[in-house]
């Protein structure tokens, strides 16, 4: 690997297809965690694959409650509504060691697991609250939130979510559950530490987080000039 590119600007050079989410995910911790180990924290969630594995489960309703098992029941990996102000509940590490975290970390975790054992699950970007999806049969999807201990939801869950999350009746589009990739998970992910850094002023964590998302979109020349800014205010800072 080029050490003189960021290990994860040179990992999203590849085809979505070859990204696997949690890995690109510790490989932007590294910015704020520089002694990290990536492949240990990659051991771990393998691990959990293997775990989930051991159910032998072939119907969907049998993967969500054998996914459920092992990383809520036994792992005890859940959301708090705390961690949408701390920056520790984006990242991938702190979740594992801490147990909890933002929903679309946990739903990147679970994700993981199912994409390791062939199961067809995709992530769902709906505004406020990041999503699983897959098909428990013939009807319509279904909807797994992690971060609300695995609880499978029809659509009118989702809308009723929604609601909570901001507070107020909102329509749910269909644009709101469709399946997105692995770039925009990431994306979402980073846009969740750039809103966190900037609340608190954190401008060094904040320029980090920018050259990764300038990664991901590198023909995004507004990201180019909001990376300017933060190093001027890191100088100031200094």
């Amino acid at each position: 690997m080029n050490r003189l590119v960021h290990p994860f600007d040179e990992y999203v050079r590849q085809n979505d297809s070859e990204i696997r989410v949690v890995h690109a995910a510790l490989l932007f911790a590294l910015d704020r965690f520089p002694e990290l180990c990536v492949p240990t924290y990659l051991r771990r969630v393998d691990s959990l694959a293997q775990r989930v594995d051991s159910s032998r489960a072939i119907k969907a309703c049998e993967r969500v409650a054998a996914l459920r098992k092992v990383l809520v029941d036994e792992e005890g990996l859940v959301g708090r509504s705390a961690d949408y102000c701390d920056p520790c509940g984006s990242y991938v590490n702190c979740v594992l060691d801490h147990r909890h975290g933002l929903p679309i970390s946990l739903s990147v975790l679970w994700l993981d697991v199912a994409r390791q054992l062939g199961w067809p699950f995709y992530g769902v970007g709906m505004p406020g609250h990041f999503l699983l999806g897959c098909d428990l049969g013939p009807s319509e999807p279904c909807y797994i939130d992690p971060f609300g201990g695995g609880a499978v939801l029809d659509r009118a869950g989702c809308a009723r979510l929604l609601a909570r999350c901001f507070g107020r009746e909102l329509a749910l589009a269909d644009s709101h559950l469709v399946p997105v990739g692995e770039r925009a998970i990431l994306s979402r992910m980073l846009g969740n530490l750039r809103a966190v850094y900037c609340a608190s002023q954190q401008w060094r964590h904040l320029e980090g987080v920018l050259q990764r998302l300038r990664a991901l979109h590198p023909d995004n020349a507004e990201l180019c000039e909001e990376v300017g800014r933060v190093r001027r205010l890191v100088c100031e800072q200094n």
